[in-house]
């Protein structure tokens, strides 16, 4: 069974919604390019502590570090985001990483903003069972404005997440105090 995200209004192209002037339809493969990731790592390759993250398909994106030269050369200037092929994971990378297998790398073609794509990608290809969901997400439409506006877009829900990202570490802040307090009572 099909998840309602992947009906054909992304797959074949039937149906779409009108978008805005100057807005268009484009498949996801056509915008970006895979970037090689080099080495991937397995469990018994990695170690605890070490130079180099190694992303993996989980929750937590991480299934260790190495101290190897990274697969990924990615930076504030040049970040690039991951896709996982089993769990639909995807991570917004700005510093060098490693990867396991089927765990993908991606950045905007000329002329696509890499952070917008990263945004309008996400949530579309959603976890049905543990196979690979590659195929659908490279193959999948997305909505595309003018370059300046995916620029402003993506800022904008960029300096979303750095919000949600605070208010994240202060309310863990804030519990750890009403737990202190409590059990000084």
């Amino acid at each position: 069974m099909s998840s309602n995200r992947l009906q054909p209004l992304y797959l074949d192209g039937v149906g779409l919604p009108a978008l805005p002037e100057g807005w268009s339809w484009k498949r996801f493969e056509d915008v970006v390019h895979a970037i090689p990731v080099g080495r991937k790592y397995d469990g018994k390759a990695v170690v605890a502590d070490g130079v180099t993250p190694v992303i993996d398909q989980s929750v937590s994106g991480f299934m260790g570090h190495h101290n190897d030269e990274p697969g990924v050369m990615a930076s504030a200037l040049h970040p690039v985001f991951t896709f996982a092929n089993h769990t639909c994971a995807m991570r917004w990378m700005t510093s060098p990483f490693s990867c396991i297998q089927n765990v993908f790398a991606f950045k905007g073609d000329s002329g696509f903003e890499t952070q917008y794509l990263f945004y309008a990608a996400q949530g579309r290809v959603v976890l049905e069972e543990y196979k690979g969901h590659a195929p659908v997400f490279r193959s999948m439409l997305i909505p595309v404005p003018p370059f300046n506006e995916q620029r402003n877009i993506a800022t904008f829900l960029a300096s979303l997440d750095e919000r949600i990202t605070l208010l994240r570490e202060t309310n863990a802040t804030l519990e750890a105090i009403a737990q202190a307090l409590f059990k000084s009572w």
